[in-house]
């Protein structure tokens, strides 16, 4: 790697400045190193294909999962764990920024220890994401990214084939918060951006139903477990539900029983639950190593 590893962090240790800190270590956040993360972080250029990956975890999946990553960052006072290092090619572009440096890049925002620019996977269409086998799950108005993130970790976790966002407000899959609140299974799991008639229209080419959770159905969540076959998860925003445009499209309605003192779940704990009655359906492949 073209940079030393930095020597053990402690506890006491002061913030590196210009004129004291060791060789290659950067200590100007107006480093031209850095140009491309301080125009990221700012929101200019919204079409570039550069995109900041943050932390040990989104990144060790990104390059898992064949992502190009251009540099990786760490600060003076952090190793980069094996995790990172065993994934990385023998000439990757590692740059060490001191504690000052980071903390005037990222400004009032938590400071990453480790992060990295990477190139912006091509999106992916609905049709793509439905070429493979497996059930997948349409999140239709659902825009806190907390909640989309647990739901594509639990997507990956039980073996669900993608996600489809509509209405999330996202303009990409990889957005730096979702990347985050995912912690990187953005990079494992396909998801696509779409509208609500462009879901109805090539699940109706695919012949996939549309299965829909909701608090009113007639039948118990247990059924979707003997439906034959893949499906379409339809989730909604706790407080609204889906749109009326899916759940008219729906072909089929369950419901999640819970305690009368509890108005609703999290859609995140929801799409968990009727992810895990599906597992028959989608069986999940031998554990790594």
């Amino acid at each position: 790697m073209s940079s030393e590893q930095p020597s053990a962090p402690s506890d006491a240790a002061p913030e590196t400045r210009d004129g004291d800190a060791p060789a290659g270590v950067i200590t100007d956040p107006k480093d031209a190193r850095l140009a491309k993360v301080r125009e990221l972080l700012k929101g200019r250029n919204k079409g570039s294909r550069a995109i900041i990956i943050d932390d040990e975890e989104p990144l060790a999946e990104a390059l898992r999962h064949g992502v190009t990553v251009f540099t990786v960052f760490h600060g003076e006072d952090t190793q980069l764990p094996a995790s990172v290092t065993e994934l990385l090619p023998a000439d990757a572009d590692v740059q060490v920024v001191s504690t000052h440096a980071a903390k005037e890049l990222f400004g009032v925002e938590r400071r990453s220890r480790i992060f990295a620019l990477a190139r912006r996977p091509k999106p992916l269409t609905v049709p793509e994401l439905l070429e493979g086998p497996g059930d997948v799950a349409v999140l239709d108005g659902v825009k806190l990214m907390g909640n989309i993130g647990a739901v594509t970790r639990s997507a990956k976790a039980l073996g669900f084939a993608g996600l489809i966002l509509v209405d999330s407000d996202l303009a990409s899959v990889t957005d730096r918060r979702l990347v985050r609140a995912s912690r990187g299974m953005v990079f494992a799991l396909p998801l696509a951006l779409a509208t609500a008639d462009d879901v109805v229209a090539h699940l109706g080419e695919v012949g996939v139903p549309l299965v829909s959770l909701d608090p009113e159905a007639r039948e118990p969540l247990s059924g979707i477990a003997g439906i034959q076959g893949r499906i379409a998860l339809l989730l909604g925003s706790e407080k609204r539900g889906a749109s009326s445009r899916l759940e008219q499209a729906a072909e089929r309605s369950v419901r999640i029983d819970i305690h009368p003192d509890v108005e609703s779940l999290n859609v995140s704990v929801s799409a968990a639950l009727a992810m895990y009655e599906r597992r028959g359906a989608n069986p999940l492949p031998a554990a790594r190593g």
